[in-house]
């Protein structure tokens, strides 16, 4: 894989990621939190990982479907690779945002506390372990990453193709 696009041209790789994962982090409460309160009681143990998987096809696809047509249009890219580089590199963008959240969620006040999802997702990995075992659990995260990495960079290849063909106009029959 050729991350040359990626070097050539970082800022907009970081600037339109950014521009695209930041309001992205407010719709984690908006359907997370609901989610986790609504399925917790039918799922138990395994609310944690359906609720994530709900929230990257909802939430990770789309934004770095969205994240990839707006970088290979501004780079003019002509090669599929770019899109997938840039829907991994949505994800990794993301999910440091996200441990960040976490992160200064003790001191960040109730924003930071919010977005962070703190309310929701202790006791539903609490519930994990419990029902699944620490081994299970953290097998389940590992795969799960793994085909998080995989959507965001189909979604990627989905946006590069959508960029060309916004590109090329429509389609004379």
């Amino acid at each position: 894989m050729q991350f040359e696009a990626l070097r050539s041209n970082r800022r907009a790789f970081i600037g339109l990621t950014l521009a695209v994962a930041v309001p992205g982090l407010f719709l984690g409460p908006a359907i997370m939190e609901p989610a986790y309160v609504i399925l917790q009681p039918q799922l138990g143990g395994m609310t944690l990982l359906a609720v994530e998987i709900l929230f990257a096809l909802i939430i990770d696809f789309p934004l770095a479907t969205i994240s990839s047509v707006i970088i290979c249009r501004s780079i003019r890219s002509d090669d599929p690779a770019d899109g997938a580089l840039a829907g991994a590199f949505f994800l990794l963008v993301f999910g440091v945002l996200i441990v960040a959240c976490i992160a200064l969620s003790p001191v960040g006040g109730p924003l930071i506390e919010s977005l962070a999802l703190s309310e929701v997702i202790s006791p539903a990995t609490a519930t994990a372990v419990e029902a699944l075992g620490g081994t299970v659990v953290a097998l389940l995260v590992v795969l799960f990453a793994i085909f998080d990495l995989a959507l965001c960079s189909t979604g990627g290849i989905v946006g590069y193709h959508a960029s060309r063909a916004y590109r090329r106009g429509p389609r004379r029959t």
